[in-house]
């Protein structure tokens, strides 16, 4: 008897473990979907200000993101402009950059490559990248920066 008990336990152990990696494994993990419009950064949030406090992170402000209903986008800093195309994948928003204008030698390439946003809700995308800026001292310092984007217009 008690060794149909364990092949039973084991059984359900195992249908447990298959259950929570599909869980996991789901295709849109936060529920949100990403809507097309304009996204904007802002001032620094709370979180994000605590962070710069501490030197853990930088933000950057006057970023923009529009998103295409055709799936195209358009992203722009203080370095350039981005073009190309855009998907959802689970809780990620994947921009493919096909074409990139910098303003700081009027130059222009077509590398491709991909950004990948975090969606943090309906509303909310943010992207942390790793970065350098110049101290007091001006020595050159390697930084994590985070562009936090909320829908401006849909």
């Amino acid at each position: 008897m008690q060794v149909k008990q364990l092949h039973i336990l084991k059984q359900i152990n195992l249908s447990l473990f298959f259950f929570l990696v599909l869980l996991g494994c789901s295709s849109n993990t936060n529920g949100y979907q990403v809507k097309n419009g304009i996204y904007a950064s802002k001032l620094d949030t709370v979180s994000t200000l605590w962070d710069k406090i501490f030197g853990k992170l930088g933000t950057t402000i006057g970023d923009t993101l529009e998103l295409d209903a055709n799936g195209s986008f358009e992203s722009r800093s203080c370095g350039g402009i981005k073009y190309g195309e855009y998907y959802q994948k689970g809780d990620s928003l994947i921009l493919q950059v096909e074409r990139s204008l910098y303003f700081k030698n009027d130059s222009a390439d077509n590398n491709h490559y991909t950004i990948s946003y975090f969606i943090e809700n309906e509303n909310e995308l943010y992207v942390d990248i790793d970065g350098y800026y110049f101290n007091e001292e001006n020595q050159k310092v390697k930084k994590k920066f985070r562009t936090h984007l909320f829908l401006l217009e849909e």
